[in-house]
């Protein structure tokens, strides 16, 4: 799907899904530099390609799907409006999922109860729905501990989940990870491997 913009003042009720031709499909890099260059097409683009990731991304977040799709408008419609200001992003990925991330604090922090305890709870539980087909075929586990799988999932810590999804759902890498959760590569290390220790002390 795509979404149309409408100009530099466009606004979020001006934005109109639309059927996309994937032979138009482009490397997100030379996107981004359009982008910049004030090419509506390719913000649409780059929305279409990223939508449903920053989508199951925001809902492990804050399981609310309006809000979540609010958050995700509003991160593009900001892209847009600075375009003439931002600056070359390393990573696409990494840009995206930790701007969606702080818009979605951000946004929280209007009512200041509700900010503390979903950041209180991201950073202690992370939503549970992951894909435990997916961790079968990286971590190399019979389909028979799937269960075992989903028990251990639980007793992750909520920033082992999120370094583990963005890991091993997402192919982002330390580096990018490290960006988006606002910490640094070796502590995305510590995450990782010892969220792999603990699955595997579950599963073995």
């Amino acid at each position: 799907m795509n979404f149309k913009v409408m100009g530099s003042g466009m606004r979020r009720n001006q934005l109109v899904l639309k059927q996309y031709d994937l032979s138009l499909k482009k490397d997100e890099n030379e996107l981004w530099l359009e982008i910049k260059q004030g090419n509506e097409n390719a913000l649409a683009d780059l929305f279409r390609i990223y939508y449903s990731r920053l989508y199951n991304y925001g809902m492990k977040i804050v399981t609310n799907r309006e809000f979540i799709k609010d958050c995700i408008q509003e991160l593009f419609l900001t892209l847009w409006d600075s375009r003439n200001s931002i600056k070359e992003a390393y990573s696409v990925k990494s840009y995206l999922f930790s701007s969606l991330r702080r818009t979605i604090f951000r946004k929280l922090k209007k009512n200041r109860a509700t900010y503390e305890r979903n950041k209180k709870y991201v950073e202690n539980h992370f939503h549970e729905p992951m894909n435990i087909e997916q961790l079968i075929v990286h971590f190399e586990i019979e389909q028979e501990s799937k269960q075992q799988l989903r028990n251990a999932l639980k007793n992750l810590g909520g920033r082992q989940k999120e370094a583990i999804y963005l890991k091993y759902y997402d192919g982002l890498s330390n580096a990018e990870i490290a960006d988006i959760m606002g910490i640094n590569r070796q502590s995305v290390y510590n995450h990782v491997s010892g969220a792999i220790q603990r699955l595997q002390q579950f599963i073995h």
